[in-house]
């Protein structure tokens, strides 16, 4: 697991005395320490722990990386790196390295049990109990209505913070603070917030859970047997996926007495058991996807490997978490993921940049569909569009990751017109004759006049375009009409013979 150069700072404070030079911040941004070496090029993300001194960087450029040192062996870097650690003179460097090493251990160790629960569907009480590792505050988890939907088992076995758990008592506080403006105001906040103990008589650390952009409860750490540290904003950050994942799973819609999910509801609509248009409008805004909204499809192809393991459901649940008002179902050995564009508040363009990483990671390929308003057009359409972009991206362009139905469009249209006859019968006869006597005679008729109808019709810029001179562009087109008989006079037979010529190219391209 990642930590924060604040987390880092904030457990060893309390056993060393040091020097911190440079940016302390909360990004979950750096891995691992690995001792620095001669040969070692600074790379972002990094934790070095430097033994000896070291010359001072010969580049201006920073790296956002973390050097450890003890004593007045770092001379100029404190500019060149967010930040450097400089332990006092005598500080033991086994020590101080094993410190470290501990304190991503206790993490790695916690996330691993985290992802350990998710993947056996466990309770959301045992992803609490086991952050007890990482926080001793007791922590819960409210619904919109403020009732506890689960809690750490410390409450139960801790006779003075029983109340946090009693039914009357935090009736009497919700009720109090739905006087409250300032926790009125809270509902919206998407990140780590205090709350202050005005009301409740103890501080407490929240963070909002959406599901599909819609307000489903509460994750609030307690602080009821110590005071916060300022790295619980990022523990309770990194819980909170593993926590909505379960919630988000555990919320339903009812309709007309059926109780279904989004994810439910999404499945039934592409295998074709959900069609009628006033069914799926009622049943979608139970989740708040509206009619007047915005959607697009994602159609994710897995690695076979993650097909092997079973491992679909993982990267599922992964893809719902990176992606805000999402919902990702698994359709026809394949992961579908739709995006409300209105709930995500972002462009298709900036939501598919936020899983790319998680695309190659993953070993993933993409299709992504174009963006709509509303549900006149089935979900079936948009799934479909996108299985056509990853199916024609990966034949045309194997390299790249993601492929979006705009960008392969125009082939979609030309492999449209072959889909019944082949190209050699839907060509213009003129235009397969010039191409089969260029290659028997080493003649560039075809390009020739493919060149001059890209530019249309104008002999200087096909010239020069074909590196050739006037002159003999001119003998080229007479030549062509001697040949081959070729009509250029109206606009629908050079279009005809342009749609020909992409015909053919693209049969030559797919051998």
């Amino acid at each position: 697991m990642k930590l924060s150069s604040e987390i880092i700072v904030e457990y060893l404070k309390d056993d060393f005395t040091f020097s911190a030079a440079g940016k302390i911040t909360k990004a979950l941004t750096y891995t691992r320490p690995v001792f620095w070496e001669e040969s070692t090029v600074p790379s972002d993300g990094s934790v070095y722990l430097v033994e000896q001194c070291i010359p001072e960087p010969a580049s201006a450029v920073q790296t956002h990386c973390i050097l450890v040192t003890i004593g007045d062996s770092l001379r100029g870097w404190a500019g060149a790196c967010d930040l450097v650690l400089t332990f006092k003179k005598g500080t033991s460097f086994s020590r101080m390295a094993n410190a470290l090493h501990q304190i991503f251990t206790l993490y790695d160790e916690w996330d691993k049990e985290l992802s350990s629960i998710l993947n056996r569907n466990g309770q959301i009480t045992e992803l609490l109990d086991c952050t007890q590792k990482v926080t001793p505050n007791p922590i819960m988890v409210h619904n919109p209505a403020f009732e506890i939907i689960s809690y750490s088992s410390i409450i139960d076995s801790n006779p003075d913070i029983g109340y946090l758990i009693d039914r009357d008592r935090n009736k009497e506080t919700y009720n109090a603070f739905q006087l409250d403006r300032e926790f009125k105001s809270t509902f919206s906040q998407t990140k780590p917030a205090f709350f202050p103990e005005t009301v409740s008589g103890t501080k407490s650390l929240y963070q909002n859970l959406f599901n599909h952009g819609k307000f489903i409860g509460r994750i609030v750490i307690m602080g009821a047997l110590e005071d916060f540290h300022r790295r619980d904003l990022q523990i309770l950050q990194h819980l909170t996926p593993y926590i909505q994942t379960i919630l988000s799973h555990e919320q339903y819609g009812r309709l007309e007495g059926e109780t279904y999910s989004l994810n439910q509801l999404i499945g039934r609509i592409l295998k074709g058991d959900v069609t009628e248009d006033s069914y799926i409008r009622q049943s979608m805004a139970a989740f708040g996807w509206q009619n007047n909204h915005h959607y697009f499809c994602s159609v994710f192809l897995a690695d076979p490997i993650d097909v092997q393991n079973h491992t679909i459901a993982s990267i599922c649940r992964r893809l719902e978490n990176q992606v805000p008002a999402s919902c990702v179902v698994e359709h026809s050995n394949q992961i579908v993921m739709f995006v409300n564009l209105d709930l995500n508040r972002n462009t298709l363009r900036d939501v598919v940049h936020s899983y790319t990483e998680l695309v190659r990671d993953s070993n993933l390929k993409a299709g992504i569909s174009k963006s709509y308003e509303g549900f006149h057009l089935s979900f079936q359409l948009l799934e479909k569009q996108a299985s056509i972009a990853l199916s024609l991206g990966q034949r045309y362009f194997p390299e790249r990751w993601i492929h979006h139905f705009n960008d392969i469009s125009n082939r979609y249209q030309l492999e449209l017109l072959v889909s019944e006859l082949p190209t050699e019968m839907i060509c213009s006869p003129e235009i397969l004759k010039m191409y089969q006597y260029d290659q028997e005679n080493n003649t560039e008729y075809y390009l020739t006049l493919k060149t001059y109808l890209e530019n249309n019709m104008q002999p200087v810029v096909t010239a020069s375009r074909l590196f050739v001179h006037r002159t003999t562009l001119m003998y080229r087109l007479n030549k062509i009409n001697q040949l081959f008989h070729i009509d250029i006079s109206t606009a629908y037979n050079r279009l005809f013979l342009q749609v020909s010529m992409l015909l053919l190219d693209q049969m030559l391209l797919n051998g």
